[in-house]
Order: C-alpha cells, then structure tokens, then sequence
C-alpha cells in the first residue's frame, strides 16, 4: 500500500530563533516521530502541553491518546482525549489495539486514507518499566517496550505519529531502537555533556539555560530554539 505520510499535515510552532526571533515550526506529518529528552523540570511538559494546545487550534484536530504513568500530566485532557495511566492498561492500547489492531489491522488492510492518530507518552520511562531493576527484562515490561518500537517504526507510514518526553539518557530507556525511529528530537538542558551526546549528537546541551530554551535536532541539523 502507498504511503500516506506526505497527505497529513500536522504543523507546530515550537517557538523562536532567538537571533532572528522568526518563529521555528515543524509539520509533525511529514517529520514523524519526535523524542523530548533532558534532565527534569526543564521545560518538557511545557512543551508538550504547548504541542496539544496548537493541535487543537488547528482546522481539524487530530485524534491522541496521552499516557501519563505519573498521573500528573494529563488529567486535565480526560473530557477530550483517552488518557492512560494504569500500566496493564497501557500494555493492552500498546500491543493489541494500537499496533495489532490499527496498524496491523485497519491501517494496513485499507485503501483509504487515514486521520492521523497522536501517541503522546510522558514519561517513557515510568511507561516501560514497572520494575525497579529499570531493564526491560520482565514479561510486561518487555510487551510495553516492544509495542512502543513496533509503532515508532511502522506507526508514521499509516498517519500514527508518537512524541515521547523522558529525563533518562540511559541506554536501556534511550535504546537504538527508540533513537532510530525517532531521528527528529528536541533536547533540553542536560546534566552532562555525555548526555547531550547521546540525544543529539553534539555537546551544547549541558549549556543550555533551562529557561525556556532548547535545541531542535532534525536531519541532522541542530538550531536553538526558545519557547513562545
């Protein structure tokens, strides 16, 4: 089946070149998936919530389903949206009706196309590993994990698209996998040059100041951006 990718557009401002001070957008339908990372209470959730906010100004607001293991990010989207916050939920939406269902199902079986479907999930960490050893080892945790990559690497071609926000920089959260299918990133203030590094292939964001700035990494270009 074509794709149907180059049909959605999906844009965000994400904010401004603090040189020229012109605004910095993305099109989420044509970028694909978006991985949020940096140390916590750097501006992440403020972002997200700024995601939301224009998608829902936009003509036609696309459909999302927010996982928010924490319980503390997107109660307030309960009336609107599918908000999940138990975890054997969360491994039941993963595998079974997102990846089995709407990409292995509808979406590939279908002709037509498809309205874009929104996959937003702070914090991955707390999402993938109920276990204190942090290592997807375990049965559940390791259904979680799977589902995730199987719809980070098939979701985009059928009009899914996922943002993922984590503070971890650790290789078994930030896998190859998760940095593979997710090559567009916006990295905020780090604790450690090495960290940086491993987001976005550069040191820089260990400079950062934690104020509401960040940097967009896409195709391999980084640019610094601060928020509206």
């Amino acid at each position: 089946m074509e794709s149907n990718l180059t049909n959605i557009s999906l844009p965000l401002t994400l904010g401004l070149d603090p040189i020229t001070n012109e605004p910095i957008s993305i099109d989420l339908g044509k970028c694909g998936n978006i991985l949020l990372a940096g140390a916590t209470k750097q501006g992440k959730s403020h972002c997200i919530h700024n995601m939301i906010s224009r998608m829902n100004a936009l003509p036609t607001p696309p459909e999302m389903i927010l996982f928010d293991p924490k319980r503390c990010e997107f109660g307030r989207y309960k009336d609107r949206y599918r908000v999940i916050e138990d975890l054997e939920d969360a491994k039941h939406i993963l595998f079974e009706e997102l990846f089995e269902n709407e990409i292995i199902g509808k979406r590939w079986s279908s002709d037509k196309d498809n309205s874009p479907l929104i996959i937003i999930i702070d914090e991955l960490l707390d999402l993938i590993f109920m276990h204190k050893s942090r290592s997807p080892k375990h049965f559940d945790d390791r259904i979680r994990y799977e589902a995730i990559i199987k719809i980070l690497a098939n979701g985009p071609e059928h009009n899914i698209y996922t943002i993922i926000s984590t503070q971890s920089t650790d290789k078994d959260i930030l896998t190859k996998e998760i940095l593979d299918n997710c090559i567009n990133r916006i990295v905020f203030r780090t604790i450690y040059r090495l960290d940086s590094m491993r987001i976005i292939k550069k040191s820089g964001a260990e400079n950062l100041l934690g104020r509401g700035d960040a940097i967009l990494y896409q195709e391999g270009n980084c640019r610094k951006i601060e928020w509206l």
